[in-house]
């Protein structure tokens, strides 16, 4: 379902489909609505507060150290561990070397033009080539 195109078209190749958010089955359109309406209310906050402190050096850290380490958190239940218990330690670390760590632009020696023209090449199904 990833793809954008498909051949016959989405209304005619699906016969039936289930909606299926955090295990449980969404049977009615306002049950889908109301989780939408949440995850827009969770996401605009979010990124106001993202945009509020995007000069705080320290939250951005931090941030990108809880990112890094998200991922992990199934590995973590694995083992029977959280994922959370080993940021205070490393929040630490962090911020006694950051000085230290040169943090590279969002678009590494590339312009943002350049950046973005790689990306959309990269997204355009039509241009790739096939092995």
């Amino acid at each position: 379902m990833g793809h954008t195109h498909s051949n016959p078209p989405f209304p005619k190749a699906l016969d039936k489909f289930v909606v299926i958010v955090d295990g449980r089955i969404i049977k009615e359109l306002s049950e889908l609505q109301a989780l939408y309406d949440r995850v827009k209310e969770v996401t605009e906050r979010a990124v106001q507060i993202i945009a509020e402190k995007s000069e705080d050096e320290d939250f951005l850290l931090k941030k990108g150290i809880d990112m890094f380490f998200y991922p992990l958190k199934p590995l973590y239940e694995e083992v029977g561990e959280n994922w959370k218990d080993i940021l205070p330690e490393v929040y630490d670390f962090a911020y006694k070397i950051k000085n230290k760590i040169k943090v590279p632009g969002p678009w590494g020696d590339w312009s943002k033009e350049k950046a973005v023209a790689h990306l959309l090449r990269q997204m355009d199904f039509r241009r790739r080539k096939t092995k």
